[in-house]
């Protein structure tokens, strides 16, 4: 008699522990759906991932949120790219003007300030080389997430 109460108690337990998991997937689930809503994308690849890694499982929850990852991280890189790109364009334009000073200086023999123009517009290619990848990167992965929202 002890022993299946034992069991029973235990099965018990489990089916209420089971779903008391499922219930906190879902509130984690709903919590990324809201934070995608207000545009806090960091917030939902957390909640997301602490959804992965705790709640293993929750098959369901886990399928629902592998669409919802892609869309924050697309928007996120979206918004990345957009200042990137603002930025790649006054540098670029920066560095235009520093060669053209540059080279007035050159024709003018003022070693010095050819000197000082050099160090700025070296400056100023690295840092655009520098954001240029970074657009580069984040093309890539655009492209790359769109790929993989059309596989699902």
């Amino acid at each position: 008699m002890t022993k299946k109460l034992i069991i029973i108690l235990s099965a018990v337990l489990f089916i209420v522990a089971c779903g008391n998991t499922n219930n906190k997937a879902k509130a984690l689930l709903d919590e990324a759906r809201l934070a995608l809503d207000e545009r806090r994308y960091d917030d939902v690849l957390a909640k997301i991932d602490t959804l992965r890694n705790k709640y293993p499982r929750a098959i369901e929850e886990r399928k629902q949120a592998l669409p919802l990852w892609q869309k924050a991280e697309l928007l996120r890189t979206q918004d990345e790219l957009a200042v990137v790109d603002s930025l790649l364009a006054v540098v670029g334009s920066a560095y235009n003007e520093v060669r053209q000073l540059q080279n007035q200086a050159d024709k003018s023999g003022d070693q010095e300030a050819w000197k000082r123009h050099n160090r700025t517009a070296n400056q100023l290619k690295a840092r655009k080389d520098s954001l240029q990848n970074r657009f580069d990167e984040a093309c890539a992965k655009i492209k790359y997430i769109h790929k993989k929202q059309k596989e699902i």
